[in-house]
């Protein structure tokens, strides 16, 4: 092993890290930048497909479980169900389920009670972003109540 001292570890650091002041003088400036790490969080054609299924109220964490249960025992088994991911977002009745073809979301929520397969729906590219979005909650302070300080 390499051994440095915490001067050149400092030093190193400080070589490869681009300081304000040189990163307004690039070409492109950090507009470009936010432009194109904004544009890296976009949904393109080429990721997977997200779809919506409608469940119980109250019971899409559980619904979520059972499908990557479901998942996990199918890839143990050597036959993966073809699904990257379930979420259960903020939406209530309704959990996703994100994979490149529809006949494997179609296999991994087939046999699971409290999923109405027949809600089964595709969720456009351009709102997909919105459906992950995560709105925080704020309640207001009231007298005499205690508050968590970050």
């Amino acid at each position: 092993r390499h051994k440095m001292s915490r001067r050149q570890v400092d030093r190193s650091v400080l070589d490869r890290r681009v300081r304000p002041e040189e990163e307004e003088d690039a070409p492109g400036g950090p507009e470009v930048y936010t432009a194109v790490s904004q544009q890296s969080l976009v949904p393109s054609v080429s990721d997977p497909s997200l779809w919506m299924i409608s469940c119980s109220t109250g019971k899409e964490q559980e619904m979520v479980f059972q499908i990557m249960n479901k998942s996990i025992a199918f890839a143990r088994q050597g036959r993966p169900l073809g699904i990257c991911g379930a979420i259960a977002a903020q939406t209530k009745g309704r959990i996703y389920v994100e994979s490149f073809s529809e006949p494997a979301v179609v296999e991994a929520i087939s046999g699971i009670r409290g999923l109405l397969q027949y809600t089964m729906r595709l969720i456009p590219i351009q709102d997909m972003t919105t459906v992950m979005t995560v709105v925080p909650s704020k309640k207001p302070v009231k007298k005499n109540e205690w508050v968590r300080m970050t």
